[in-house]
């Protein structure tokens, strides 16, 4: 979120484009169920050098976020009711100098329109969401 202009998620495209987008994602859902999108990880040249990064397609194009390490929990309860989930990771100084910064939960709040939560929270937050699901999608190729 910090190298695009105000409302944008990624460069040239508004961070409304991605609301409609998840809306016909939600809307291709059958009520009660849950969908579980994850960040492609990260991958290693060597030990201290990564791959150029490129994000999940499917996570990118609902999302607009482009860092590794996160998660999207789609929620559609038995009523209908649409919540988003984004799992990122936390902001770490240390790692950030090296690695570049990090949008951490409080910069994902700011920008991305969901419920943001630290990726050490993912399980916590799902387990409820799956006990009354009927469904449950995945991206499980990452």
């Amino acid at each position: 979120p910090h190298l695009v202009r105000w409302n944008e998620l990624s460069p040239g495209v508004p961070a409304t484009e991605y609301v409609l987008r998840r809306a016909k994602f939600f809307n291709a859902m059958i009520d009660g169920s849950v969908a579980i999108l994850a960040a492609r990880p990260e991958k290693m040249m060597t030990h201290d050098i990564p791959y150029p990064y490129r994000q999940d397609t499917d996570f990118f194009y609902l999302s607009g976020f482009a860092e590794p390490g996160g998660a999207l929990i789609f929620d559609r309860t038995a009523s209908g009711c649409d919540r988003l989930h984004l799992f990122v990771r936390d902001r770490d100084p240390s790692k950030e100098l090296w690695w570049g910064p990090r949008a951490g939960v409080d910069g994902a709040r700011a920008v991305f329109g969901a419920e943001v939560h630290s990726i050490s929270e993912f399980e916590e937050v799902l387990r409820p969401l799956l006990t009354g699901a009927c469904a449950l999608y995945t991206n499980s190729t990452t």
